[in-house]
């Protein structure tokens, strides 16, 4: 019987370390990369403006290091997991534009690859939320979607929020991302913001959404809900990229 469990346990771990995240890898991707690419329009983002990403992961990695699923995935075993939650929803990253004399910035805060932070000068990731340009669009893989700010004017001093969140940090962990912003277990803890939790609390200090909507254990999905729900925003979002900026998995 302890042999039978035994080779139990081995097959299970082999599907999850090679068939498992090729799988998610390869569907998670398909769909939002076949099309052809729509280029960025000439609009002129305003505070309050939204952007949804939808990462492609396989974008990220060739196809040897998807072939070698099980060598990356030992590094990382929630890694495919965390993928597959995100794929059931609709978007899988989410930041606010603000603009500071008179240029737009992208804001958020993200667990993922370091980014440029245009008031800093300097790299940033996890430990604070990022100041970037909207070329940040084309860094990342995957689509990206922008709902317009259409309410009165923001007065608010956003450079002044920017810095009252410096010390701002993204849940230490996969798991916990998970279990707060996944499946909701608890909230994060004050100081702890995943990217939906730091834009929920940026549109609370805009006037845009009331403090009672600052859950601290947002889900894309929830943050989506506020925007489409909300008479201050554009129903239909306009498509700033449907496609992967850089093709490598057409290859």
């Amino acid at each position: 019987m302890t042999f039978v469990w035994c080779i139990t346990i081995i097959l299970i771990l082999v599907i999850i370390h090679t068939l498992w995240p090729k799988y998610v890898y390869y569907n998670y991707c398909y769909y939002d990369c076949v099309d052809v690419i729509k280029q960025p329009p000439d609009i002129e983002m305003q505070t309050g403006d939204i952007i949804f990403f939808r990462s492609c992961n396989k974008c990220k990695y060739t196809e040897s290091i998807l072939n070698n699923a099980f060598i990356y995935t030992c590094k990382n075993t929630f890694d495919s997991f965390r993928w597959y939650i995100m794929n059931q929803q609709k978007y899988t990253h989410v930041a606010v534009v603000i603009r500071l004399k008179d240029i737009p910035y992208i804001v958020h805060i993200d667990g993922g690859d370091p980014m440029y932070d245009e008031l800093e000068k300097k790299w940033i990731s996890q430990t604070s939320c990022a100041l970037t340009s909207v070329e940040h669009i084309n860094v990342r893989s995957g689509i990206a979607h922008l709902f317009r700010y259409t309410g009165p004017p923001i007065e608010k001093n956003m450079e002044k929020w920017v810095e009252k969140n410096r010390n701002i940090k993204y849940p230490e962990s996969i798991i916990n991302l998970i279990k707060v912003n996944g499946f909701k277990l608890e909230k994060n803890p004050d100081g702890v913001y995943a990217c939906t939790d730091f834009v929920e609390s940026s549109l609370n200090y805009m006037g845009i959404i009331d403090k009672k909507n600052v859950s601290r254990q947002a889900t894309i999905e929830d943050v989506y809900k506020l925007i489409i729900n909300n008479n201050n925003y554009s129903s239909d979002p306009i498509i700033l990229k449907n496609k992967c900026y850089n093709d490598r998995h057409l290859e």
